[in-house]
């Protein structure tokens, strides 16, 4: 009887100790952290370049997907829920894909995905290193276009990563 006692005090305790410590995410080594983000220009569907950091004081989150990658499609409705509740700040959200976004069509019938939509060669993708760790990639780019945080891999609890990855950044302008 005293062992369970002394396993359940100590399962207490580390449990205690787990919620205790503070909200914060690690994630692995990423070789552009803390690096100037590598892109400048994009082009949309519809051929019409978009060139990136032109709106100051603003933080960029780049989600790097494709229809065939079941976690990122699994990301997609915390995604399109980030997106609504920083639609009041000055947070640009862009989606970007080595697959023909106007191929693309049915599926975003099927799936929504409401950020800005581009589509980029994938050897640029890999000349880059943006998804070194896999797909899907998202990354956060301060507004002085610095890589702040990175994550890949499908995850069920990318708002609450991402969101508190977002106020940390600036959470003078969040």
């Amino acid at each position: 009887m005293k062992k369970i006692y002394s396993i359940l005090i100590l399962v207490f305790l580390v449990f205690s100790g787990v919620y205790a410590q503070e909200f914060k995410f690690t994630h692995p080594k990423f070789e552009l952290l803390n690096e100037k983000f590598p892109l400048t220009n994009l082009v949309d569907a519809k051929g019409n370049d978009f060139t990136l950091f032109e709106e100051k004081n603003t933080v960029y989150v780049f989600n790097f997907w494709f229809t065939g990658c079941p976690p990122c499609v699994a990301e997609l409705p915390e995604l399109n829920k980030l997106k609504e509740d920083f639609s009041n700040h000055k947070v640009k959200f862009i989606a970007i894909t080595f697959e023909n976004l106007h191929d693309s069509r049915d599926f975003f019938t099927e799936h929504p995905f409401e950020f800005e939509q581009y589509s980029l060669n994938g050897d640029i993708i890999n000349e880059n290193k943006l998804c070194d760790q896999g797909y899907p990639t998202t990354i956060i780019v301060d507004e002085n276009k610095i890589i702040r945080f990175q994550i890949a891999g499908g995850r069920l609890d990318i708002y609450d990563i991402l969101s508190y990855e977002i106020r940390n950044l600036n959470p003078n302008n969040i």
